[in-house]
């Protein structure tokens, strides 16, 4: 893999890409796929749904087939994204450095939301 890309193998609640059975003879993951996202990976990824999602240091946020790698949609967070994006069953939390915080619905990567802060984010939203 490049640095720009990011494999699946699995995921898990730990935010970490990989689940691994710990039974007795059970074989390690193999990656999946691999997909190109434009720019270094912020933190994450963040699984749910059949969804990856990941915030990217070009200031965007995608939206990724897990299970074969596709991009199902992409947005602009007009600033540098702080750590991995927030999930919940219908919309997707992230903020920036710049101190925006925004909501998108997780089906469409429509924008439902965007809130100028005082203050930049230092780490990601908890819903």
């Amino acid at each position: 893999m490049r640095g720009n890309d990011i494999g699946v193998a699995g995921l898990n609640l730990c935010r970490t890409g990989r689940v691994h059975d710990q039974r007795a003879g059970a074989t390690a993951p193999t990656q999946a796929w691999t997909t190109v996202v434009g720019a270094g990976v912020e933190q994450g990824p963040v699984g749910m749904d059949g969804t990856v999602y990941v915030c990217t240091t070009d200031e965007s946020l995608h939206a990724i087939n897990a299970g074969t790698g596709e991009r199902r949609w992409q947005a602009s967070l007009d600033g540098h994204p702080v750590g991995a994006p927030t999930v919940e069953e219908k919309y997707m939390y992230t903020g920036t450095s710049e101190g925006t915080f925004h909501a998108f619905e997780v089906a469409t990567g429509e924008r439902e939301a965007t809130v100028s802060m005082d203050a930049g984010f230092v780490a990601p939203p908890l819903i």
